[in-house]
């Protein structure tokens, strides 16, 4: 997750409508930006009570170890369908002192997975009297659900799909008419419904 904002420096050099001045005794403050994880707000916390003078703060956890001086930070965990909100503070510091703003208007966003798992690999068929077995290399992705097995006549059939849902195992037995011949691919599908790219598609004759 990928967190951005406008540097301080900047953004107030564009707006300033002030003259040019120099500022004599005081020394110019290093800028740099501290980044906090801040908690979703909830249905129950949205609305305060009538005794609550002022809304709560939503409590912070900070994800920098060190002031940083870019305008953005990379958060590198992730769990898809979990929604995480950030807020940014400016850090001010004068030698060995430092201070940091107010925090900036939390921003929320909750990642989907959107990436489908590769297409099986080593797909075989294996003919028997009245079946064709297919077997294929095992994917690896963490977050599999199973594949699909497709099949189609030969010759000029269309590939369709002949299990209704995902099977865990990576071996497919087909029944068939002795003599028949179809053709197969195999798709991988993940736990969020993204389907890959079908495998290589192979034919073969039942005996």
């Amino acid at each position: 997750m990928k967190v951005t904002w406008v540097p301080a420096a900047a953004g107030a050099s564009e707006k300033a409508t002030v003259l040019p001045s120099t500022t004599f005794g005081i020394p110019t403050p290093a800028i740099a930006y501290h980044v906090y994880e801040v908690t979703p707000p909830t249905a129950t916390s949205s609305a305060p009570s009538a005794q609550s003078k002022s809304p709560e703060t939503a409590p912070e956890t900070r994800l920098t170890k060190a002031p940083i001086t870019d305008g953005e930070f990379a958060d590198k965990r992730i769990e898809w369908g979990v929604e995480r909100c950030y807020t940014v503070r400016v850090v001010w510091t004068f030698g060995e002192w430092s201070v940091e703003s107010d925090a900036a208007l939390p921003r929320c966003a909750t990642p989907t997975d959107t990436f489908p798992p590769a297409a099986p690999a080593g797909l075989t068929p294996i003919p028997s009297e009245g079946a064709i077995t297919l077997i294929w290399n095992p994917n690896t992705e963490a977050d599999l659900a199973g594949y699909i097995v497709l099949r189609a006549p030969v010759p000029g059939g269309m590939l369709v799909p002949v299990t209704p849902v995902p099977i865990q195992l990576t071996t497919f037995r087909d029944t068939v008419a002795r003599g028949a011949r179809f053709a197969y691919a195999v798709q991988a599908i993940d736990k969020a419904g993204n389907a890959g790219p079908a495998s290589a598609r192979v034919e073969e004759t039942a005996r």
